[in-house]
């Protein structure tokens, strides 16, 4: 698009959006926060307007700062800084100066092997094989493993564009025992559940398109490579913001002032005669030219229902993992382990309660007091009170780490419904959701079952919903 055109559209929604009254943002999370922020952008003259059910923003983003000097993140705690959007809006909200990137500790992962922390070699990409020399070195793999990965190259592409499973896509690539020992570990870490159930298409559609593309994961990544070596190198990969990841969010909340509201909980949305939404609000109804939902699916599902149910079913469908973290405060003298990285994950094949262990002070700078350490463990535990999650986590630190002794304090967040897995046929199944949310007009959608569930794709999913919901604006006249 042109500069020329650009400005025009510019211009038609400026000049479209001072005739209406104003446009709702529902959820202050980080993609409805996006979605606010790219509306004044685009439309400086919408009356923009945010609705929060809670009394802070963030979302799933949440930094507590406790008075003996721990800084405990509840939520994600990086960004990646290969995704370029996640620079840029640092950089807008003149937050580059508040980027940390480590303590001087190797930024290794370790991978459980019965009572042993095994480090996971270098040479992966999302848990794929991408340099052969630090996985044929690795004890984490058998001969024949090692050799059927070899074969990459070699094995045929798939022939049909429907989608299948991760756990289906790298056997066939790899081969099963890379996919058990590194890469079913590193996505049932991200979205809480094994790979047998994640689409390959929603989940790692880079590789996929790197097979469909090139015919091989291997030789795709070798043609593409000096794309991804255009970065400096000595370029961190993962950062994170030196008062915590609610820095980004709050930055963002404070750009957007008296126009968020807390505590306002939106308990139905129906369509007002003329045009637009009416929104029941705290027991009070709010009217609204355009609306953008960037609510939980389940949450959205309730609030939409009479709207659409048929979109109200389908979002009550996705299903969401169990989140169950335990932040745990010691004493340095206590943990035999000598940490030499960042944490530890743990294959499903170990029959272990946790899935995964950060090492948050090794990981960030100003995590903790210089003689304690904080550690926070995931823990999946159908059933499990918050005691039980403790002493799960306990127990395993115990046999992998050393750790003997009680923690000084812990802090217990559950989410039921954590991120939504990316099962089989999501993305199919998202297309005809939108499909049926643009049927409405200047309505639109934003979060983590969009685009993706890191911070990126959320704020990017906002951007979007924002632009869609001021075409619509221009397409009614």
């Amino acid at each position: 698009m042109t500069q020329h055109s650009t400005e025009q559209t510019h211009g038609r929604h400026t000049r479209h959006v001072q005739r209406m009254r104003r446009i709702v943002v529902v959820g202050a999370g980080v993609a409805g926060l996006a979605a606010a922020r790219e509306l004044l952008r685009l439309a400086p003259g919408a009356e923009v307007v945010v609705l929060e059910r809670d009394a802070r923003v963030g979302g799933l983003i949440e930094t507590e700062s406790t008075q003996d000097g721990f800084l405990v993140e509840h939520g994600p705690d990086s960004l990646l800084t290969w995704k370029p959007l996640n620079m840029q809006v640092v950089r807008e909200l003149e937050l580059s100066a508040a980027l940390v990137s480590g303590t001087g500790v190797p930024r290794a992962t370790f991978v459980a092997q019965g009572s042993e922390l095994v480090p996971m070699p270098d040479g992966l990409l999302g848990g794929i094989p991408s340099a052969a020399m630090p996985l044929f070195r690795s004890p984490l793999l058998s001969v024949g493993a090692k050799l059927r990965m070899t074969a990459e190259p070699f094995m045929p592409r798939k022939t049909t564009s429907d989608d299948e499973s991760v756990a289906s896509f790298v056997s066939r690539r790899f081969g099963r025992e890379v996919l058990t020992r590194l890469v079913d570990p590193l996505v049932s870490g991200i979205y809480g559940a094994p790979a047998e159930r994640l689409s390959a298409k929603a989940s790692i559609p880079q590789l996929v398109e790197l097979e469909r593309a090139h015919g091989s994961i291997a030789w795709g990544m070798r043609k593409t490579r000096g794309q991804r070596t255009a970065r400096k190198t000595d370029d961190p990969l993962v950062v994170s913001l030196a008062g915590g990841m609610s820095t980004l969010t709050d930055t963002l909340a404070a750009t957007l002032g008296p126009r968020v509201r807390l505590q306002a909980e939106v308990t139905k949305i129906e369509h007002k005669q003329g045009g637009g939404f009416r929104l029941q609000v705290s027991g009070a109804h709010l009217d609204t030219d355009a609306l953008i939902v960037a609510s939980p699916a389940h949450v959205a599902a309730v609030l939409l229902a009479d709207i659409d149910a048929e979109l109200a079913h389908a979002l009550s469908g996705i299903v969401h993992g169990p989140l169950n973290a335990i932040s745990m405060a010691f004493h340095k003298r206590d943990v035999a382990h000598p940490m030499q990285g960042t944490g530890f994950i743990v294959p499903s094949n170990q029959e272990r309660f946790t899935t995964a262990c950060s090492w948050m002070s090794q990981k960030w700078p100003g995590r903790a007091p210089q003689d304690r350490v904080l550690l926070r463990s995931f823990v999946q535990a159908e059933g499990a009170t918050d005691a039980d999650l403790v002493q799960l986590a306990l127990h395993d630190l115990r046999e992998l780490m050393g750790i003997e002794a009680a923690p000084e304090w812990t802090r217990i967040k559950r989410r039921a419904r954590g991120l939504p897995r990316y099962e089989v046929g999501h993305g199919q199944r998202a297309i005809a959701m939108r499909e049926r949310v643009a049927a409405h007009g200047p309505l639109a959608m934003a979060g983590n079952v969009w685009n993706g569930v890191g911070i990126p794709d959320c704020m990017q999913s906002g951007m979007l919903a924002a632009a869609e919901v001021l075409r619509a604006l221009d397409a009614r006249g």
